[in-house]
């Protein structure tokens, strides 16, 4: 037995092990989407609990498949696609989906189609150039806090020139509108409510507005680029801060703004460059400073980017963000799941922006798997998320779709037809048939709610008239050719069109409707008719 001194020696070397031990690591931050998501659901459930608010089960096979295809890729699933889905067995399938659409090219075609719509509302022409470099970005997986500082900061010409060139008046760029912009599509904030006076609703005064303007007030195009005798493109760049006038004012040092006299109230005054909720950082008095507000945007420390880029992205997979309206986040406006919004803020700047990421997590929730059938006891919840919001197809998604369901590669419409949304004001490019499809089905604005089904009289007659939708087409012709069986073209058309098989009642409806046709194709072509002009068809459930 040891002695005691040795028994003395060997506890104190105990103790000082024990003391000097490093203590237990705190518990990691969950990283993989499933585990975000658990905690996501967690206090969802948490919130419905509490508003006694019963949740709506999972979405089946069929409209968890056609509802993510849609809002992933804003094209819907192949048929042979949704047949491997519903005959799979693999407990991940759902997860699998999530990863081939991510990994798909139309994956970043869907987003930048939402986000040039969104920069170039005032501009459209902007749209197709800056959407394929925004295409890019997203299919590359970009960190959005790089794809916002190169539409800021950008000088020369190129895609990129289509935010600056959105936010033009007089033939300059604007620095008010800039600063608008800016705030309301990456800090998510009215901050133009403030251009002529103190914000109504929030502690935002007049010059916290023209402070952000200010980083905007040296940017002044460049004189177009000559090639062979042609002017090309304008470009954009920063010059000296001027004043009103047009003359160097020697009066302050660094970036500033002079507040026009269209702003009403202190028409006149100097603004220096400050940041929202911030200092007023020291900055040249030449030169590019447009810099110091990107990077100001896009730390981790700033309250505002992060936070509007999740909410966005959910309103866009759940129908409705968890601070609503989008663009209009303040202390008074809450979150209804604040802990949800901070989770998934904190996990976007913990992966570095990574909107990938971001989407993975929030397409693995059971918030966003469940039906959009809503049950007795949440039928008139909107905002809690016990069940799916049902969305409206945007053009583009619709007339993508409708070209899939005929199997053909355009949709051209009558004059007429084509001319039905023209009243609207919303500005669109009218180049090819898609375009003026677009037009003729654009009855809201590029930032409208996604659940408001804004489609009238115009287009409802467009779908069921116009000579497109009326004859069938390839689709048709392909599902007869491969099957005897009327009931199996049925099946088909179904899964073109709805991604689902029809069930025994809708089978026997329509083919108690081919019986009375003379002409089996006509029947057929009559059935795809029924069929895109559904309500199930043009919404996303």
């Amino acid at each position: 037995m040891p002695s005691l001194r040795i028994r003395l020696m060997l506890a104190v070397s105990l103790a000082i092990l024990v003391i000097a031990a490093p203590l237990p690591a705190q518990s990691a931050k969950p990283s993989t989407p499933q585990a975000v998501a658990a905690e996501i659901d967690a206090h969802i459930q948490k919130k419905l609990a509490k508003e006694k608010t019963p949740a709506s089960p999972n979405a089946d096979d069929a409209e968890y498949l056609r509802r993510t295809f849609l809002l992933a890729t804003g094209r819907l699933p192949t048929p042979d696609r949704v047949l491997s889905f519903l005959e799979s067995k693999e407990a991940d399938k759902r997860q699998k989906v999530a990863e081939e659409l991510l990994a798909s090219p139309k994956f970043g075609d869907h987003l930048a189609s939402y986000w040039s719509q969104l920069i170039t509302a005032e501009e459209p022409k902007y749209r197709k150039e800056l959407g394929k470099w925004l295409t890019e970005e997203f299919n590359k997986n970009s960190p959005w806090s790089r794809i916002v500082s190169d539409l800021v900061t950008h000088e020369g010409s190129g895609p990129k020139i289509g935010f600056v060139m959105s936010n033009v008046d007089n033939n300059q760029p604007q620095p008010n509108k800039l600063a608008g912009s800016t705030a309301r599509l990456f800090l998510g904030v009215q901050l133009q409510c403030a251009e002529c006076h103190n914000h109504p609703f929030t502690t935002w005064k007049q010059n916290d507005f023209w402070g952000m303007a200010a980083f905007y007030s040296r940017v002044k195009f460049t004189k177009p680029i000559q090639a062979k005798g042609k002017d090309v493109t304008l470009g954009i760049a920063e010059a000296v801060a001027t004043t009103a006038k047009g003359k160097k004012d020697p009066v302050k040092p660094g970036a500033y703004i002079v507040i026009p006299t269209t702003a009403g109230k202190n028409a006149g005054k100097v603004i220096s460059a400050k940041l929202l909720e911030g200092d007023e950082p020291k900055l040249p008095s030449d030169g590019a400073v447009r810099g110091n507000l990107a990077d100001w945007m896009t730390a981790p420390g700033n309250k505002f980017f992060a936070k509007a880029f999740v909410n966005r992205m959910w309103s866009h997979f759940l129908g409705r963000g968890i601070v609503h309206p989008v663009d209009d986040m303040h202390d008074d406006n809450t979150p209804i799941h604040p802990e949800v919004l901070q989770l998934l803020t904190d996990e976007f700047k913990a992966s570095n922006y990574d909107v990938k990421h971001l989407v993975r997590c929030i397409l693995a929730t059971q918030a966003y798997q469940r039906t959009s059938r809503p049950l007795e006891g949440n039928k008139d919840d909107p905002v809690l998320n016990s069940h799916q919001n049902v969305q409206v197809m945007n053009p583009e998604v619709l007339y993508d779709a409708l070209v899939q369901a005929f199997g053909v590669t355009q949709i051209k419409l009558s004059t007429s037809a084509s001319t039905a949304g023209a009243a609207t004001g919303r500005p669109v490019v009218t180049t090819a048939a898609r375009d003026r499809f677009i037009k003729a089905f654009s009855t809201s604005d590029a930032d409208a709610e996604p659940t408001d089904y804004t489609h009238g009289i115009p287009q409802a007659l467009t779908l069921m008239n116009d000579p497109a939708f009326n004859y069938g087409g390839p689709s048709v012709d392909a599902l007869m050719k491969a099957n005897k069986e009327p009931a199996n073209v049925i099946e088909g058309l179904f899964l073109a069109t709805l991604s689902r098989r029809p069930t025994s009642d809708e089978t026997k409806l329509m083919t108690d409707y081919l019986a009375r046709r003379s002409d089996r194709r006509q029947g057929y072509a009559g059935v795809l008719w029924i069929l895109v002009n559904t309500e199930e068809f043009v919404l996303i459930r």
